[in-house]
């Protein structure tokens, strides 16, 4: 099956999980027939990146990452090798089928084996300090050995059906069993004995999977009732089920920074999700077999996967929902994970982190740099409309079509208050220079000045017209947009009075934005113009006109002679502003572009429209006509 990475449309299943736009990633390779027998496990070597994969005959490979190349191939004694992992060191390699095995990584050599069964091993795992291996058998048993004495030391009884899988945490003494009984067990050493804390019933069917996070607050079952569930490891109680697949789920691997995760199942799919919101990332299609084994490379930048049919995949994570490859060298990348029109992206004055929200109800916090999301949230029940970050990026505000405004913590993602006393839909918000105050305004004509800390009300101003834009010059003058004359008022919110009012327009002002000196505004609107404002004289510098009739938003650059604009009709547009000339024209969509936000010092372009992408321009890369 050809793989296409342009974007999958909906499928009906597909469409029964709200949070669902789903992607291809970019497959960097596939090894057809990768092995003679059906590959049973795969997994990296932490120290070297290489992969290794282990199948149901005797064979055993390891493999180059980077080039998909097999490097090695050596045998174990026993055939069915369920399952093959490395040490923490990747020195040693053990191999489970009706014995244990133990390699030496470097020359392959069969160091010993031990723990031999009359069943199969389904899976194996080591102690942190890696003093204890914990087998789980196809005789619903779970085996204790002692490394350094080589012997058995414990033989546990619980589960009433072959045990399918073990998982020790990465932080305590604590493991996991879960077994075709439907159950999960979870199990503490104590004076180097196995004792359990508690089993219970996770699913409804076989519990293929079981699985820690990698600061070990919280883990995944994985079952044959199709679905996977997120668990507090303290608390035992369920967090989330996630629901996707429409096939029992036969593994799951958690991305290294305990954000996300992906299954694999016997629909051949792979999905990649983000954990605190359930968010369907990504999804991998072109196996056309069970998906038996999968793993994130230790860097997190690479998935592998195996499936029945003997075929090993590469995904590469970098080219995650970019567009297809385009000669322009300034465009950065370009991201679709939104799954309806963006309406505003904003970055950070620290410039370290900026956000993006849509008609999608979703809230994404991005890195500056990095190109997978670092939060994935769903912010509202309907339209975000508008997003601020505050100047010590330690706040994020949402506001929504459902009246609300939300305040939500940037760095962990978590909401700290709701704002409800608006009455109509919100339209702008933004944050004092001082982070402690939030103006927002709305459609009920009101602008309201927020205490932060509080929550409280500190001033109400009301308007005879709609507000679509509001702004702080300092923390005692704010300005904002009326459509009631089409003017820029400024008004002393320590006095409570209207100290001045610009006026050029003659249609609704879409976009004002504040130069990084503060000494220039600039404004576009409906009109087809946006105009330059000297802010130490409130005069107006400079009125220019656009080709388009809707300028939706607009930004000034470093330089802040320079100004970006971005419109109706998908092009983003540099003017100097002195000269009245334009400098740079590029179409980036089809559709309407409707928010820009410019990195000054790092001179990076974000913009963003109705197509549902999210573009990165280079500002260094971009050749100006001056």
């Amino acid at each position: 099956m050809k793989i296409n990475n342009k974007i999958l449309k909906y499928n009906a299943l597909i469409l029964l999980y709200l949070l669902s736009p789903l992607f291809l990633l970019s497959q960097k390779k596939e090894v057809e027939k990768a092995h003679d027998e059906v590959i049973l496990s795969l997994c990296y070597n932490p120290k070297t990146d290489e992969i290794l994969t282990s199948d149901a005959g005797q064979v055993l490979k390891i493999w180059d990452s980077e080039t998909m190349k097999m490097k090695y191939e050596f045998s174990s004694k026993e055939a069915n090798n369920w399952q093959a992992i490395y040490n923490k060191k990747g020195t040693l390699i053990y191999a489970c089928s009706k014995e244990i095995s133990v390699s030496d990584a470097n020359s392959r050599k069969q160091i010993k084996t031990f723990g031999k069964s009359e069943t199969n091993i389904y899976s194996i795992a080591l102690s942190n300090d890696e003093h204890f291996l914990i087998s789980a058998n196809w005789d619903k048993k779970i085996r204790v050995f002692d490394l350094k004495k080589d012997s058995l030391i414990q033989t546990l009884s619980l589960h009433q059906k072959p045990v399918l899988s073990i998982a020790f945490s990465p932080v305590d003494n604590k493991f996991l069993s879960s077994s075709s009984d439907k159950t999960v067990a979870l199990w503490s050493f104590e004076t180097d004995t196995a004792v359990l804390i508690k089993q219970w019933q996770a699913h409804d069917n076989d519990v293929t999977k079981v699985l820690f996070s990698p600061d070990g607050k919280s883990f995944l079952s994985s079952s044959g009732d199709e679905t996977i569930k997120l668990w507090d490891t303290e608390s035992l109680e369920l967090i989330r089920t996630y629901k996707g697949h429409s096939a029992s789920v036969s593994c799951i691997a958690f991305h290294p920074n305990g954000k996300s995760f992906i299954s694999g199942g016997l629909d051949a799919i792979v999905i990649w999700w983000e954990l605190s919101s359930g968010y369907r990332i990504a999804e991998l299609e072109g196996h056309m077999a069970m998906i038996n084994s999968l793993s994130f490379s230790p860097q997190g930048n690479q998935i592998t996967t195996v499936d029945y049919d003997r075929t090993l995949r590469f995904w590469d994570i970098k080219d995650l929902l970019n567009k297809e490859q385009t000669s322009d060298s300034s465009l950065k990348y370009s991201q679709l994970i939104h799954r309806n029109r963006i309406n505003k992206v904003v970055v950070s004055e620290q410039e370290d982190i900026f956000a993006s929200v849509g008609r999608d109800s979703l809230l994404i916090i991005w890195g500056l740099n990095s190109v997978l999301p670092i939060h994935v949230i769903r912010a509202h029940e309907q339209n975000i409309s508008c997003v601020a970050i505050s100047p010590n990026s330690e706040l994020i505000a949402t506001g929504s079509d459902d009246k609300t405004i939300k305040i939500w913590n940037a760095k962990t993602g978590s909401l700290l208050q709701t704002l409800d006393k608006h009455t109509d839909w919100i339209e702008s918000l933004s944050f004092s220079p001082d982070s402690k105050m939030l103006l927002s305004a709305s459609w009920d004509k009101k602008l309201i000045l927020w205490n932060i800390l509080s929550g409280g009300v500190l001033k109400t101003i009301e308007n005879k017209a709609w507000i679509k834009q509001v702004g702080f010059l300092n923390n005692d003058t704010c300005y904002f947009s009326s459509d009631e004359d089409f003017s820029i008022r400024f008004y002393d919110l320590k006095n409570g009075v209207e100290v001045q009012q610009l006026k050029a327009h003659t249609q609704s002002i879409r976009s004002i934005s504040l130069s990084e000196d503060k000494k220039k505004l600039a404004s576009a609107a409906n009109d087809s113009s946006f105009v330059v404002w000297d802010l130490g004289k409130f005069e107006m510098i400079k009125k220019l006109k656009s080709d388009t009739r809707h300028i939706y938003d607009c930004d000034f650059l470093h330089d802040t002679n320079q100004l970006a604009t971005v419109s109706s009709d998908g092009f983003l547009k540099i003017f100097d502003i002195e000269k009245g000339i334009l400098l740079e024209k590029k179409k980036l969509s089809n559709s309407p572009l409707s928010s820009i936000s410019i990195a000054r010092n790092e001179a990076f372009i974000f913009c963003s429209g109705w197509d549902q992408y999210l573009n990165v321009i280079d500002v260094s890369k971009i050749e100006l006509n001056k």
